[in-house]
């Protein structure tokens, strides 16, 4: 962690499925997806997918969707293939993805957008491979939203390291990736919001606590159960104690945080957004169908 860059080839993220009746800030993703995969038949992509946690929670949910998803990390893939979820998994880069145009019914992103060297090329890609009538839901960090508590930090200079510690090298507020959206062939047709007041004072002390290698491995480890890649300590009974305490406060945490989201959907004072968008009808017109995948 003392390197500026962030080291993504020590970890491996996605592990296991969501637990939909454990409510957090990552089920109330998942419900908003649901939302938008409703009704939706055929093949459905997650682009930036770790090991699979959320296209496998939407293969269980949705049993008859073909499920694919991709991610650039070895080791994410590697373990993905290792569930036998019936889910087509490849390793790619966001920015050239291996399928041919028109190929999917519906593709999702979480927490993608935000670690992209070329956002535009990324979205283009999306819009390239996305069905003409299909569907692409994303969630995306906006950390520079007005007004939160992420943008008076950024204002006065006393924000977390983001890029340094989760990656984050890009920043947006809500009418930069709007604008980033339509430049790319989408139209954006549903918003929702979360990670509002509560949500995000969680989200600054854990960020601002994991600048500390011991403290962002205890976050890795309570978030993926298990420790950073390549470590086989056994943790002592106290340590597991410990832990155990900590897992009932993050969940304790992490339910105020969903009921706050869910009465805030709508309220835009928040760092969380959630995206349906349909491709534009003069992008639909330009562009000819081909064979899919």
């Amino acid at each position: 962690m003392e390197n500026e860059k962030f080291d993504y080839y020590s970890f491996s993220w996605g592990k296991g499925e969501i637990d939909l009746n454990q409510k957090s800030l990552q089920s109330l993703r998942m419900e908003r997806c649901f939302d938008a995969l409703s009704g939706k038949k055929g093949k459905v992509l997650e682009v930036g997918c770790g090991e699979g946690r959320a296209i496998r929670t939407i293969k269980k949910r949705f049993g008859g969707l073909s499920t694919f998803g991709c991610d650039f990390l070895p080791q994410s893939i590697f373990r993905s293939g290792q569930y036998r979820d019936g889910t087509h998994y490849a390793l790619c880069d966001a920015h050239d993805l291996p399928y041919r145009d028109n190929s999917f019914d519906a593709i999702i992103v979480f927490d993608l957008i935000e670690h992209v060297v070329d956002v535009d090329k990324v979205i283009s890609e999306i819009n390239r491979v996305l069905k003409d009538d299909g569907i692409f839901h994303c969630f995306i960090p906006c950390e520079i939203n007005f007004p939160t508590f992420y943008w008076l930090l950024w204002k006065t200079g006393i924000s977390p390291d983001l890029k340094k510690f989760v990656g984050h090298i890009q920043k947006f507020d809500e009418q930069i990736i709007t604008d980033k959206l339509t430049r790319n062939g989408f139209s954006p047709v549903k918003l929702n919001y979360s990670y509002h007041y509560f949500g995000q004072l969680m989200d600054i002390l854990l960020f601002t606590a994991i600048k500390y290698k011991a403290m962002f491995n205890l976050y890795y480890k309570l978030n993926e159960g298990k420790h950073e890649a390549g470590s086989a300590r056994r943790p002592s009974l106290f340590s597991r104690i410990i832990e155990g305490a900590l897992v009932k406060l993050k969940d304790a945490i992490h339910l105020l945080a969903y009921y706050e989201s869910k009465c805030l959907e709508k309220n835009p004072w928040a760092i969380g957004l959630h995206f349906d968008n349909l491709k534009a009808v003069s992008n639909k017109a330009k562009r000819p169908a081909s064979t899919t995948t």
